[in-house]
């Protein structure tokens, strides 16, 4: 878990495993958030998907939601 918070301060986006960890949900809760639309994405290529650690931060402050929770 330190690891994947570290990340948020030197990485401008994290994968999505580690963004279930940093969330303390599954790796497919976070794939179904993903799906619906509730947790943005940024495509890397047609399969890789990264999330914006900027927006992640704003969520674990409790100053965003993703839309769906």
């Amino acid at each position: 878990m330190e690891l994947a918070r570290k990340a948020l301060t030197e990485q401008t986006t994290v994968s999505v495993p580690e963004t279930a960890l940093l969330l303390g949900i599954s790796r497919a809760t976070a794939y179904d958030l993903i799906q619906s639309g509730d947790l943005p994405v940024i495509r890397v290529g047609p399969r890789k998907l990264r999330v914006s650690t900027s927006r992640l931060q704003r969520i674990l402050d409790g100053q965003e939601q993703p839309r769906g929770a």
